[in-house]
């Protein structure tokens, strides 16, 4: 069994981008695991003006942002994944938390 692991955070998501994201997985031999961050477009954009104005990371452009929000498919039924409710805009800690108790297999 391989030794690799993929741990994926997700907050909006087309489906289609996880399946390539599972396929890319697949074709390396790893596992992977998807993370779903719920969170509504509103803290979305709050994350963004946020980040802006404290820079952490790349600017993530209107644009992107709208359409993403827009066109955000949760994880189906059929796609195995663990769920954490986004409820401190500006604190990761949740997250990774929920990334850290996922086992991974050796």
């Amino acid at each position: 069994a391989s030794t690799r692991s993929t741990k994926c955070g997700d907050s909006s998501s087309p489906r289609f981008l996880r399946d390539e994201w599972r396929a890319i997985a697949s074709t390396i031999g790893a596992r992977f695991d998807l993370v779903y961050v719920h969170a509504d477009a509103q803290m979305i954009r709050n994350r963004v003006r946020f980040n802006r104005e404290n820079p952490t990371r790349p600017d993530v452009i209107d644009a992107v942002t709208n359409t993403h929000t827009a066109h955000c498919e949760p994880p189906a039924i059929d796609e195995p994944h663990h769920t954490t409710e986004r409820t401190n805009s500006h604190n990761a800690a949740e997250v990774s938390a929920l990334v850290s108790r996922i086992p991974v297999v050796r």
